[in-house]
């Protein structure tokens, strides 16, 4: 069994052989170098996480400003159209009536001054 040698005026210091020495100094090297290799990583991990989601918020934003353009555009023109729509309607409305005037009046006169026209009328004057 491995006997301890302690510091007499230090309780938790221990002795160590030279030889034994160099490698406890080799794993704590070993373990220093792990270390701050996992910090580096979790470091860039944050930073490379911190970047994309810049570039998310950056094309959520992009995409929110395009969506409203391309709508308050959209509606615009929606609402032209249904205009120029309802434009249309209310002048072929009116070409309707003025189609129904001339045939249901002027047409209708006609006729009826041609169904009424007698040439014996006129002889007999």
């Amino acid at each position: 069994m491995a006997r301890q040698l302690t510091v007499n005026d230090y309780k938790d210091m221990f002795v160590i052989r030279p030889m034994y020495f160099i490698s406890f100094l080799g794993v704590l090297e070993t373990i220093a170098l792990k270390y701050k290799d996992l910090k580096l990583n979790k470091l860039q991990r944050e930073i490379m996480f911190k970047e994309k989601q810049d570039i998310l918020d950056e094309f959520e934003e992009f995409k929110n400003n395009l969506l409203d353009n391309a709508l308050k555009h959209i509606d615009t023109k929606f609402n032209e159209i249904n205009k120029s729509a309802e434009n249309v309607k209310k002048e072929a409305n009116k070409i309707l009536e003025a189609t129904e005037l001339v045939i249901n009046k002027h047409l209708n006169t006609v006729k009826n001054k041609i169904n009424n026209f007698k040439i014996e009328k006129v002889l007999e004057s």
